[in-house]
């Protein structure tokens, strides 16, 4: 058996009942408990390819998305637009939080 949801969920849990034909008068039906991964990802980011992975930190983990910026000068703005996409049927939330530096892979540079 093979249980995929589509869409993404607080629990991806749900109970398979089986009703079994000529048994015994009485008897339960043969229920299984059943957990999935989403096939969709919870949030997707649209990001330029980087080669900075080749160029520079072949040894950095390939878990991670590289996101480069470029900089000119000290005391200038910069910004990096990139688009989020929801892939689900449900609107959400979310922020960017500092990994704090005892958290960071060994060879990460920030």
């Amino acid at each position: 058996m093979k249980f995929s949801p589509t869409e993404v969920e607080e629990t991806n849990e749900r109970f398979l009942v089986i009703s079994i034909e000529n048994l015994e008068k009485g008897s339960e039906p043969l229920v299984i408990e059943l957990e999935g991964e989403a096939e969709r990802p919870v949030c997707h980011f649209e990001l330029a390819p980087s080669n900075y992975r080749e160029k520079k930190k072949p040894e950095l983990d390939v878990s991670y998305n590289i996101i480069e910026f470029e900089s000119l000068g000290t005391k200038i703005k910069n910004v990096k637009k990139f688009y989020v996409v929801n892939p689900t049927a449900v609107g959400y939330e979310f922020e960017w939080k500092k990994i704090e530096e005892e958290r960071i892979p060994a060879g990460a540079n920030i």
